[in-house]
C-alpha cells in the first residue's frame, strides 16, 4: 500500500465504506424472528460473529432502516442459519426488501421457535441477551439455545458479490470433501466404529478421500491403515450424496474382530464405538448417514443386507441373498476363452 491510496473516513461516501469493508471475505447467514402476531421476518446478514463460547455468545447487525429491525430487538428469540454455496437464491431473497422471502426456501422450526432454513450448513436458535446501539445498525447478542449442523460447502460474500469457498487439498482429504469419498461401516464386535474429528460435534464414518487417479480398492487400506484398524471390507453398502453435500460417498461395509488398540488418533480424532441401544444415527453428520446406520442394524438383526443408492425419486435398494463370496469368473465370462 502507498501513502496516496489513503482516504479519510470522513471524506468518503457510504458506497466507498461499503467497497471496503466487501474486502473481508464472510460467510452468509440468514436470520429470522417472529414479529407480535407471530408472522415470520427475516433478512440476509454477513455481519455475524461468535462472541463467546461460554456462555455461547454471537451477534449479528441489523439496520435501523431494515423492515425486521423491530421484529429482532423485540423477539425474545431469533434463529441464525448459516447457508450453504448451494442457496445463493435463498440468499438474494431475502436480501430483497419486497416480495415472499419465505415462499424462496423450506424452513422448519421448533415449537415456537423462528424459522430455520432447511439445507443450510447449520442453524441455531438464539436468545436475546441485548441490544447494542452502534450508528445506524444495531447489534443484537443472542445466547445459543440449540443448533444443528449439517454436510457441504459455505456461501461466501466478497466484494458485494457471491463467491465459493474451498479448502485446498490437503484440507480436502482431511475432511473428505473431495469430489467422491469411501467411508467404511465397520461392525466389531456387535457394534459400529465411528469417528470423531476434533472440533466437530457430530460423529462421521471412517473415510478417505479419493486422490487422483486412485480408486477404492487403493483408498480404503490407506483409511485403515491411518486408524490403526485390522478390518476385512466386504461389500459394497450404499452410494448417496446429500442436498448441498460436494461430493457423493460410498460406504463399505466391513467387519472387525477385536477391539483396535487406540480409540484416540495421533490426529486428534477418536474412534466411539456404537451399539445399537446407543441410537448414533442421533448423533452422526448428515441426514442419509443417519439412514444408512438406522438400515444396517435392522438388516443386522435380520441377517439380510441389501444396497441401496440415490435416485431422485427416493433411492432403490437391492437385496443380496447370502454373505458376499469371492469372485470365481466362469471360463466363458475371461476374454479370449469359451466353452
Amino acid at each position: 500500500m502507498d501513502e496516496r491510496w489513503w482516504s479519510d473516513a470522513r471524506d468518503v461516501e457510504g458506497r466507498d465504506l461499503r467497497k471496503l469493508f466487501g474486502t473481508f471475505l464472510t460467510g452468509v447467514t440468514i436470520v429470522t424472528a417472529l414479529d407480535e402476531t407471530g408472522t415470520p421476518v427475516g433478512f440476509t446478514a454477513n455481519s455475524f460473529t461468535s462472541v463467546s463460547l461460554d456462555p455461547p455468545l454471537v451477534l449479528v447487525c441489523v439496520a435501523k432502516s431494515s423492515r425486521s429491525y423491530d421484529a429482532l430487538c423485540r423477539a425474545a428469540r431469533f434463529g441464525i442459519s448459516i447457508l450453504s454455496d448451494a442457496q445463493r437464491d435463498v440468499s438474494a431473497a431475502f436480501a430483497g426488501r419486497e416480495g415472499k422471502k419465505f415462499e424462496a426456501a423450506s424452513t422448519w422450526c421448533r415449537p415456537g421457535g423462528p424459522p430455520l432454513m432447511e439445507r443450510a450448513l447449520s442453524v441455531m436458535e438464539c436468545a436475546r441477551e441485548s441490544v447494542i446501539e452502534a450508528g445506524d445498525h444495531v447489534i443484537v447478542v443472542g445466547r445459543v439455545l440449540g443448533f444443528a449442523m449439517n454436510e457441504g460447502q459455505p456461501l461466501g460474500y466478497f466484494r458485494s458479490g457471491y463467491s465459493a469457498v474451498t479448502a485446498d487439498l490437503a484440507a480436502l482429504e482431511r475432511s473428505g470433501g473431495e469430489a467422491l469419498l469411501v467411508s467404511g461401516l465397520i461392525d466389531c464386535l456387535g457394534r459400529v466404529l465411528l469417528l470423531h474429528r476434533p472440533g466437530e460435534a457430530r460423529l462421521a464414518f471412517p473415510s478417505a478421500a479419493l486422490r487422483h487417479g486412485e480408486d477404492h480398492r487403493q483408498a480404503l487400506p490407506r483409511m485403515l491403515e491411518r486408524l490403526g484398524l485390522s478390518a476385512e471390507i466386504s461389500a459394497l453398502y450404499s452410494v448417496f450424496q446429500d442436498d448441498g453435500a460436494p461430493h457423493t460417498e460410498m460406504v463399505f461395509r466391513g467387519t472387525c474382530e477385536s477391539v483396535p488398540e487406540r480409540l484416540d488418533l495421533p490426529d486428534g480424532s477418536r474412534l466411539v464405538l456404537a451399539a445399537q441401544a446407543d441410537t448414533p444415527w442421533r448423533n452422526i453428520a448428515g441426514r442419509s448417514r443417519a439412514s444408512v446406520l438406522q438400515r444396517f442394524f435392522r438388516e443386522r438383526n435380520d441377517a439380510h443386507f441389501g444396497i441401496y443408492w440415490d435416485t431422485r425419486d427416493g433411492g432403490r435398494i437391492a437385496s443380496l441373498a447370502g454373505p458376499p463370496g469371492p469372485w470365481r469368473p466362469e471360463a466363458s465370462d475371461v476374454p479370449g476363452e469359451s466353452n
